[in-house]
């Protein structure tokens, strides 16, 4: 080996100012750099390095505190470990950990099984919170430990796959309640039971409903209105699962979504036409409450 320095201090514990060396330099101690060293063969230390400058490996300056580059395919940085351990890459805070990278210690018992891929979060003071994600090696998996939180307009996209249609991205999911309501050309309903819920996924909205009511004031061909979404055309169907107490007896009640509310059309199997559902069809209250159970599926925008 062959050390060339510029200055300093021999002794028991000698000081280098600039030091170049060229072959195999082993540390059994500490070692504290303060300038530049250089090392053109390898360098062991089994002791703990410290660098107060920023460290350049393959380059001749680094621009940030490590700058790695290598032509090789191979791993640019690699961080190896017994079988059975976890190895490690952490995130700190004041050295207070935040988050660690690492190939977990699951045994590799055959098949790619095992070191699968995780990310775990940690608290304020540095205490473990909770797995994050994990990554399968054997299967590619995803697993998730807390919600994926799509951007607008942003979803899953379904592209690799073959297909004829306009869209494959599915961008939105939601469920939630909604108050369907007889309307007529004028007046009001009473109600005993007024409620709704709804299904929305992507386009496609799905409602169910129930309704017990009378007549009251209403006037006119009858609608339900209140649907969470604009129909974007006519055609969603409406079906009708539970119907009594009308005051006209309605076998083939049906119905279909215009663009804010469901019409309402009734008809005989043997006619060639329907009617719209009128005031006069529901009940009285001097009579009763209608009892109205339905669902109905529709595309929006």
């Amino acid at each position: 080996m062959t050390i060339k320095q510029l200055g300093g201090v021999f002794g028991r514990n000698p000081t280098f100012n600039d030091v170049t060396i060229e072959g195999q330099l082993t540390f059994d101690g500490d070692i504290d750099v303060n300038s530049d060293l250089k090392v053109d063969g390898d360098l062991e230390v089994t002791g703990t390095s410290k660098l107060t400058g920023d460290v350049a490996v393959g380059l001749a300056s680094a621009s940030t505190a490590l700058h790695v580059f290598s032509s090789s395919s191979l791993d640019h940085i690699t961080i190896d470990g017994d079988a059975g351990d976890n190895r490690n890459l952490g995130f700190r805070t004041a050295d207070s950990q935040r988050w660690n990278l690492y190939a977990n210690g699951t045994a590799e018992s055959g098949g790619n099984a095992g070191s699968d891929l995780s990310i775990a979060r940690y608290t304020d003071a540095g205490g473990f919170l909770g797995a994050a994600l994990g990554i399968s090696r054997s299967t590619a998996d995803i697993t998730t430990y807390g919600n994926v939180v799509m951007q607008n307009g942003k979803g899953i996209d379904f592209s690799a796959t073959a297909g004829t249609g306009t869209s494959e991205l599915l961008d939105d999911y939601e469920e939630g309640t909604w108050i369907p309501a007889y309307t007529g050309a004028s007046g009001s309903a009473s109600y005993n039971v007024q409620s709704g819920t709804y299904t929305k996924v992507g386009r496609e909205v799905t409602v169910i409903g129930e309704l017990q009511a009378s007549r009251n004031t209403l006037t006119g061909n009858i609608t339900i209105s209140g649907l969470p979404f604009a129909s974007s055309g006519n055609g969603g169907g409406m079906l009708v699962t539970f119907a009594i107490l009308f005051d006209s007896d309605m076998p083939n009640l049906r119905g279909y979504a215009t663009s804010t509310s469901l019409s309402l059309r009734k008809q005989a199997t043997n006619a060639s036409g329907s009617t719209s559902v009128t005031a006069s069809d529901l009940s009285i209250a001097a009579i009763n409450h209608n009892y109205l159970y339905f669902s109905a599926t529709y595309f929006t925008t």
